[in-house]
This record gives structure tokens, C-alpha cells and sequence, in this order.
């Protein structure tokens, strides 16, 4: 009887000792998850989500998924509503989708060929947009192509303009960090980055680009 006395008020001595220093540990850990959980930001250039304080990128507002826990970023999206009107696209860099999901998607998106819009928006009037620097038009459809696009073997404009003489040329003097591969069919023209030149492995159809008199560009 005496030993478990002897036990139990060890027990209690140990409990008084040590409960303040586990009070104290607990409430550090309480302000250290709060404070890591929601740490204050001022350097979101996107949508920053309520709660967490994460950074999304604007384009994935009204994108139809949700990112954020609170789901702020699918809220008030379709445009004809009166809610909508507090949140706009980004002029300066993106292109408002309008419509159910008012969907902002970057401005290289718009009239590239591809609908990134649900209504197809981003592809209508495309005559009526401006290509972006590093783009150009191709005249049978008025899509936006990139230059690194053209003279790369393959037809991006519906009547192969990407891929003719003139294009390829205008492609390699515009950008000179590109090489134009020398060819007599006009068919087969390709323009490759000057990184390609003297690597060992021919990226022109006829190894132009590893022959020595042209591997001066590529240093």
C-alpha cells in the first residue's frame, strides 16, 4: 500500500511539474499553425484564395474547376449576372470569355485556332484581332500562329502559309536566333533555332546545319 502511495503522488508531482510547459507548447503550436496557415501576401499578381492565402493564376477564374477550398474562384462568373460585376478579366493581359463561366484565358489564347472558351469566343472575329508580338496572321482564317510554329514541317495555317518560302524567310530574318535550312523545294523549307547548328545530328534535310561554314552562328 505504501509503494503505490508512494507512486501516485510521484505521479501528481510529475503532472504539476510538467502540465504548464505542455500548456505553453500547445498554444506556440496553435499560433504557429495559424500563422503558417494563412500567412499574410501582397505578391499574388493572380487571385488570391480566402482562408489559405494561395496564389492561383488568374486564368483559372470560372475555368469550371474549382482551386480554391472556398471555391471563390467559381463564384459570380456568368457575366449576365449583376454579381459578376465585381470581378473582370485583366485587360492588359487576358480576354474575357463572357457568357455561363466568364472564363479569363491569356491573351495569346484568343483566335489561335483553338477554342479555349465555351462559347468559342476566343475564335470569333478573329479579323478583327490584333496578333501579339512573336505571332503572326495567317490570312485564310485569321489565326494567330507563333513563330516558332512556322517552318517547322508542319501546316498550321489551313493553306500551308506557316510552312511557304516567304513566311520562312521573314520567320529567320525577323528572329536571329533562327537558321534557314537551304533547300530548292519550296515545299521543304525549315527554320531551326541556332542551338541546333553543329550539335552533332542534322536538323536540316540535307545536314546543312552541321556543315563548318555555318557552325560560327551557333557559338
Amino acid at each position: 500500500m505504501q509503494i503505490l502511495c508512494d507512486i501516485s503522488m510521484r505521479v501528481v508531482f510529475l503532472l504539476v511539474i510538467l502540465f504548464p510547459f505542455f500548456l505553453t507548447s500547445g498554444a506556440l503550436s496553435l499560433a504557429q499553425e495559424s500563422t503558417t496557415s494563412s500567412p499574410a501576401r501582397n505578391d499574388c499578381n493572380g487571385l488570391l484564395c480566402k482562408g489559405t492565402n494561395e496564389c492561383i493564376p488568374i486564368h483559372w477564374r470560372c475555368d469550371g474547376e474549382e482551386d480554391c477550398p472556398s471555391k471563390e474562384d467559381e463564384i459570380n462568373c456568368d457575366a449576365s449576372s449583376s454579381a459578376s460585376s465585381s470581378f473582370t478579366c485583366p485587360p492588359e493581359s487576358h480576354f474575357s470569355c463572357g457568357g455561363r463561366l466568364n472564363r479569363c484565358i491569356p491573351h495569346e489564347w484568343a483566335c489561335d485556332g483553338t477554342p479555349d472558351c465555351e462559347s468559342g469566343a476566343d475564335e470569333q472575329n478573329c479579323d478583327q484581332h490584333s496578333c501579339f508580338e512573336g505571332q503572326f496572321r495567317c490570312r485564310a482564317n485569321s489565326i494567330c500562329v507563333p513563330f516558332s510554329f512556322a517552318c517547322d514541317g508542319q501546316n498550321d495555317c489551313p493553306d500551308g502559309e506557316d510552312e511557304s518560302r516567304d513566311t520562312c524567310q521573314t520567320v529567320c530574318v525577323k528572329n536571329n536566333n533562327r537558321f534557314l535550312c537551304p533547300s530548292s523545294n519550296p515545299s521543304n523549307l525549315t527554320c531551326i533555332y541556332d542551338f541546333y547548328l553543329c550539335d552533332g545530328a542534322n536538323d536540316c534535310p540535307d545536314g546543312a546545319d552541321e556543315r563548318p561554314e555555318n557552325c560560327d552562328r551557333s557559338g
